[in-house]
């Protein structure tokens, strides 16, 4: 049998033909020598349950991680040629006006250090990258998110929060009976103190709203809470398996280390 190698893992490789296969799984052995070894899109977002480990976490960072431009070259040769790109925006949000950069080609938005840390404080969300210089070093600050994409959103675009409508309506009127009527988030409670004259029916009538008895969202929390599940959000910054003489892997455990410690402390 003849066989070739593929060129990340070397996997050993069958000639087209020499199986006679419904599905001739050589034609695929360059896909699967790419899935291996890890090579998936830049910037490829990765939800995790769990820290990754030293080995599982080359090639990945957690989001908000500061990463060095001369030790991921790529990734500040793609960020940085779509930064120049990119064309400035005013978003405004909350009443805040927030100005990014938007490249037309990868849509990824960028924002400075100041718009950066301005955002995440207000919004929860950094709005874009930091591509920078900073003391003539390269430097590249991961977007952070707390938000959650509708699958109708477009990519990267931060959406102000939001909560359903309630409605409800109270009625009283003057009669014998002191008859009254609520619905929705009011209910209506009767008082004790009736006018002087009991063939009036002249009755008090207090009318209290809770807005959890129109939506059961209401109450659930101190504030917007949307439906989650807590999560690691990590970011694909190399493009294949990095040797240790290429990457330091210490510093980004360290890196790693800190931006867990934030995130617990915020």
């Amino acid at each position: 049998m003849t066989t070739t190698t593929t060129p990340l893992l070397r996997l050993n490789k069958p000639e087209k033909g020499d199986f006679n296969w419904d599905v001739p799984l050589n034609e695929n052995w360059d896909k699967l020598d790419s899935l291996g070894a890890g090579r998936l899109p830049f910037m490829a977002p990765l939800l995790m349950e769990h820290v990754m480990d030293a080995a599982d976490s080359i090639g990945w960072a957690l989001q908000g991680s500061t990463l060095d431009g001369d030790v991921y070259t790529t990734a500040w040769d793609k960020l940085s040629t779509a930064k120049n790109r990119a064309s400035t925006q005013t978003l405004t949000y909350k009443g805040i006006s927030f100005d990014v950069q938007v490249d037309s080609v990868t849509k990824w938005r960028f924002v400075s250090k100041e718009t950066y840390d301005n955002a995440k404080e207000n919004l929860g969300n950094s709005l874009g990258f930091v591509v920078d210089y900073v003391e003539g070093a390269k430097r590249i600050i991961l977007p952070y998110k707390t938000g959650f994409l509708s699958l109708a959103d477009e990519p990267g675009v931060y959406t102000s929060e939001g909560l359903p409508n309630i409605s409800g309506k109270f009625v009283t009127t003057r009669n014998g009976a002191g008859v009254q009527q609520a619905s929705g988030p009011f209910t209506a409670e009767r008082g004790s103190d009736w006018g002087p004259d009991w063939e009036s029916g002249v009755a008090n009538y207090g009318f209290n709203f809770d807005a959890s008895k129109a939506n059961p969202i209401y109450g659930a929390s101190e504030h917007v809470t949307p439906e989650n599940t807590s999560m690691f959000l990590y970011y694909r910054v190399a493009n294949t398996v990095t040797t240790s003489a290429n990457l330091d892997l210490n510093a980004e455990l360290a890196s790693i280390k800190a931006r867990l410690a934030a995130l617990e402390g915020e």
